[in-house]
């Protein structure tokens, strides 16, 4: 019990913290409200701390089935944290925030090509913005857009390396998958795999939907997200964060349904060669 409240407590602090990492780096105006995005990171990491010391899940998905939720955790971390200290660079510069810029931008350069994600998301500043805001935006979207890319190939490896999720015991179905109900609708390994195709498919498109919708309906709505540091922070994170955990997502339901087929597919060759031993058991089959 003592273990499990430390582990949770651990967690639900990491979260309000991660969440609140914008606000230590960065600068912030009296516009912005700092108070409630110090309210929402209490309450998120409330919501942690009650989800892992709780025996029933609630909310989040692939709790006992470690590291997907640690993968997922720690690109958020990255990203948030990479890009705040970049942004930074504009404020207080470093020899810290001058290295993490100058990578960005680089990065920026090599990853802006026409119609890639990071070039349709530098394409949503405006011209009259400064040259440094564009190159700032341009290295950000690109951080963030790599991180997000390896946390999908870091968590393919662990698939395949490591056997996940067998090697951590019985996957509970209800535990780590509470929104899926596997008693409705069609058979659990068809609709895993239906759900795992929409999630990976949303994965990969979403960096490239998301900039063009902001787009096409920025005649209608005003959207400046390079207004205030915090905020660009934030959608760039979650512009680059959301599509990933996605595709994630997708791919453990994908992990999920060949097991649970495997497991069929063995349990049918045993009782077929139960009944190839002893012919009797042939009429209890039937």
């Amino acid at each position: 019990m003592l273990a499990r409240l430390t582990g949770a407590l651990i967690r639900g602090a990491s979260v309000g913290l991660t969440l609140m990492a914008p606000y230590f780096f960065v600068p912030s105006d009296n516009q912005h409200p700092v108070e409630m995005v110090a309210l929402l990171a209490f309450l998120a990491a409330i919501l942690v701390l009650t989800e892992y010391f709780s025996s029933n899940p609630s909310l989040i998905e692939f709790r006992d089935a470690p590291p997907l939720n640690r993968i997922r955790f720690c690109t958020f971390f990255l990203i948030i944290s990479l890009i705040s200290i970049a942004t930074l660079n504009l404020f207080a510069p470093t020899n810290l925030t001058l290295l993490i810029a100058s990578i960005a931008a680089i990065l920026g350069q090599l990853t802006s090509v026409d119609f890639t994600p990071v070039h349709l998301v530098s394409k949503l500043v405006s011209d009259s913005a400064p040259e440094a805001v564009h190159q700032l935006v341009r290295g950000c979207a690109a951080v963030a857009y790599i991180l997000s890319l390896m946390a999908i190939a870091l968590f393919v490896a662990v698939i395949r390396l490591s056997n996940w999720p067998a090697r951590s015991g019985p996957f509970n179905v209800w535990v780590n998958l509470p929104f899926f109900d596997p008693a409705l609708g069609a058979d659990v390994v068809t609709r895993l795999q239906r759900d795992a195709g929409v999630n990976i498919a949303l994965g990969f498109v979403l960096p490239f939907v998301l900039p063009l919708l902001v787009y096409l309906l920025s005649p209608f709505i005003q959207f400046d997200f390079v207004r205030h540091p915090q905020s660009m922070i934030w959608c760039i994170t979650l512009w680059a964060f959301i599509p990933a955990n996605l595709a994630m997502r997708g791919v453990a339901m994908m992990r999920v349904a060949e097991l649970i087929h495997r497991k069929r597919r063995h349990q049918s060759e045993q009782a077929v060669a139960q009944v190839d031993q002893d012919p009797r058991e042939l009429w209890q089959v039937v």
